[in-house]
């Protein structure tokens, strides 16, 4: 009965708040949100910065006290009514912070009513930003329909590089949908325009994101010459973090094809550049793919250690995405060495973060993978459960190639289990 009271109580107030709310004046009304946009920035060491451009002609986002409540200061400037270029700033803050934070669903939705603030030259930018953040979540059929608005957008504004940008969005989304031929067009079309507008380490990014389409559709020579000429390119402009980006990304290539000791070495020269720039994310994301070299080659203690280095580092820096994928990382180690408790755990950790970030495709890999941990737990109904929901996601987003690799694990693991297959 108490319960009962305690909430009729405060439906009462919610309800008396906004009553009060409404017998306001609408001059007052914006007033009021005026002030409180004004009182805060105040609180808060004042406005923050509208943005500057970096040596890359992009707009670099610095942070600010402000941020977290960014979203909420663009409701009271929305509510101010004379205020859209404030609403504009913290809706673009907004998304800016929900992007980093790895909130991808929020930052999509922020994106998208900065973008109905914007000029058509803006609208382009923060529409592929939009786009950006569901293809994060692996929504790359939402994702796509608003990438051929950006790049209609940036080619009424006649904006060379923003249609770069949009083409470039535009491969990823249709490489995630299985449309090669299109994504490699769309690569080759952002690569073109890079090149004649001079834009070197646009280019440059070209001809990475090209790589890993050709790698991807097992054209293996040819993605690693095209790392190689994104690698010279990012040396001749000093462009560090992208040099170790591309350093990483044909060590995972290498130690594909066969040679552990040769990836080793990319990594290591690769962690070097990142620990002498302090970028301590970047570290953690290269770690855990050395932590996979380790283990491919037997070390797999020091796999291990490296794997729980990276999680570190995620933490520390906030990475909830990167941090999710190492713990499934560690779901697997901790099953394949009989420590059971530890690796449903870590998958049942995993799985929750990949969810609330809203990144189905990795979710759906996750929950085939801790079938096999349910599996050795001798709970055969649970694991059918959640290999259902993981084959359903990956029959989901079309990805036939981890869905046939995990089938064939599923199914070893159900004979060795002593049980028929999860068909």
């Amino acid at each position: 009965m108490a319960d009962s009271a305690e909430a009729a109580y405060l439906f009462r107030h919610a309800l008396l708040r906004d009553a009060a709310y409404d017998v306001q004046l609408p001059s007052d009304r914006a007033r009021l949100h005026a002030l409180a946009v004004g009182l805060t920035e105040d609180l808060f060491g004042g406005p923050p910065p509208t943005g500057e451009l970096d040596a890359w002609g992009e707009v670099k986002h610095q942070p600010h006290p402000t941020d977290g409540i960014a979203a909420e200061l663009a409701h009271h400037a929305r509510g101010a009514g004379d205020m859209r270029q404030t609403q504009r700033l913290y809706l673009r803050r907004a998304a800016e912070h929900a992007t980093i934070s790895q909130r991808v669903e929020d930052a999509a939705r922020l994106w998208l009513e900065c973008a109905a603030l914007c000029d058509a030259r803006e609208k382009a930018e923060t529409i592929r930003r939009a786009a950006e953040a569901l293809l994060l979540a692996g929504n790359a059929r939402q994702a796509e329909p608003l990438l051929e608005q950006a790049l209609e957008l940036a080619r009424e504004a006649e904006d060379s590089g923003r249609q770069a940008l949009a083409f470039g969005s535009l491969a990823r989304a249709c490489s995630q949908t299985g449309e090669i031929g299109k994504a490699e067009q769309a690569h080759r079309s952002a690569l073109e325009l890079h090149a004649r507008s001079g834009n070197r380490r646009g280019e440059g990014v070209a001809l990475g994101n090209l790589a890993l389409l050709c790698y991807q559709s097992g054209r293996e020579s040819e993605a690693i010459e095209l790392y190689q000429q994104a690698l010279e390119i990012f040396v001749e402009v000093g462009d560090t973090q992208l040099e170790a980006a591309t350093l990483g990304n044909l060590a995972a290539m290498t130690n594909e094809a066969g040679l552990p000791a040769e990836a080793e070495a990319m990594y290591a020269r690769a962690l070097d550049i990142l620990r002498a720039k302090g970028d301590r994310r970047f570290e953690g994301m290269l770690l855990g793919n050395l932590a996979v070299v380790y283990a491919a080659t037997g070390r797999i203690e020091q796999a291990e250690r490296t794997y729980v280095q990276a999680l570190r580092i995620h933490r520390e820096t906030g990475n909830r995405r990167f941090e999710a994928i190492v713990l499934g990382n560690l779901g697997v180690r901790y099953l394949e060495t009989g420590r059971l408790q530890q690796s449903r755990e870590a998958f049942e950790t995993s799985i929750a973060a990949l969810r609330e970030l809203g990144s189905r495709l990795l979710e759906g890999a996750h929950l085939c993978s801790f079938t096999l941990c349910l599996l050795a737990l001798n709970e055969p109904e649970s694991a059918r459960t959640q290999w259902r929901a993981g084959a359903a996601i990956l029959r989901e987003f079309g990805d036939s190639g981890e869905l046939d690799r995990r089938i064939t694990e599923m199914r070893n693991a159900c004979t060795k289990a002593g049980i028929g297959a999860f068909e």
